[in-house]
Parts: structure tokens; C-alpha cells; sequence
């Protein structure tokens, strides 16, 4: 299982500031967070439609970031730790 780990900021939007979870690739990473933490979900929202001027940034136990194109070929090693972090546009 790989572990999700969220930046300080996105606490509050989060049951806990680490999640282990199954994944087959990183690609199901949003979905996964958008099922089970709620709070989350509306704020994955909120930047969908425009209404925040951020976005979520994945990156790699080495701090590297996951592009879009990695997603579907990614598959987290046993225990590897993923960073959930924001990242502020404008």
C-alpha cells in the first residue's frame, strides 16, 4: 500500500495527515481522495470550476513531481509515500 501525504495546509480538508491506500497507478489517486474525504472533494471542486486559484501538485517519495502523462504508467512501489501538496496560480 502507498501512502498519501498531505502538505500542513490541506489538513483541514483531510481525516488524517496520512492515508494508506491500494492503488494500481497514481492516476486513481483523485478519485480515491474524492470518495472517501469529503471536505476534500468540495475543495478538488472549487478549483475545477475556477472558484480557487490553486491546484493539487502529486509528487514522488524523492519530492519529484508525477506529471498527467505519468499518472496511468505509475504504479506506487509497496509503502512508497506520496506527497499531496498545493500549488498557488495567477
Amino acid at each position: 500500500m502507498a501512502v498519501l501525504k498531505f502538505h500542513s495546509s490541506l489538513h483541514k480538508y483531510v481525516s488524517s495527515p496520512k492515508l494508506s491506500v491500494a492503488l494500481n497507478s497514481c492516476d486513481e489517486v483523485l478519485n480515491f481522495l474524492k470518495g472517501t474525504q469529503p471536505k476534500l472533494a468540495k475543495y478538488i471542486n472549487k478549483v475545477s470550476l475556477g472558484k480557487i486559484q490553486e491546484n493539487l501538485m502529486l509528487c514522488d517519495s524523492k519530492g519529484r513531481t508525477i506529471s498527467r502523462e505519468e499518472y496511468i504508467l505509475k504504479k506506487p512501489k509497496a509503502d512508497e509515500i506520496l506527497h499531496i501538496i498545493p500549488l498557488v496560480h495567477g
